[in-house]
């Protein structure tokens, strides 16, 4: 089963402290999800810390989606190279 809330982020800027967005570092790529307009993220997706819920516009300003069906097609393609 999937989760077709799960995306994959890229940080193209990192957030200064009073954000409140600590740990994102610029050019890292983190797991989160999305609906309904909201993002939840997490600099540790799964590992049971706490996770942030925050508006579209807060997360263009950082963020910015990676294509998680491209991601999986890379990873099919690089393993017919093998």
């Amino acid at each position: 089963m999937t989760d077709k809330f799960k995306i994959r982020f890229e940080c193209v800027k990192a957030p200064k402290p009073f954000v409140g967005l600590n740990g994102y570092e610029q050019g890292s790529v983190y797991q989160g999800r999305k609906y309904n307009g909201m993002y939840e993220i997490s600099v540790k997706w799964g590992n049971g810390e706490q996770t942030k819920l925050i508006e579209r516009k807060l997360f263009n300003e950082f963020f910015q989606e990676i294509d998680v069906n491209e991601d999986n097609k890379d990873k099919r393609n690089m393993s017919l190279c093998v």
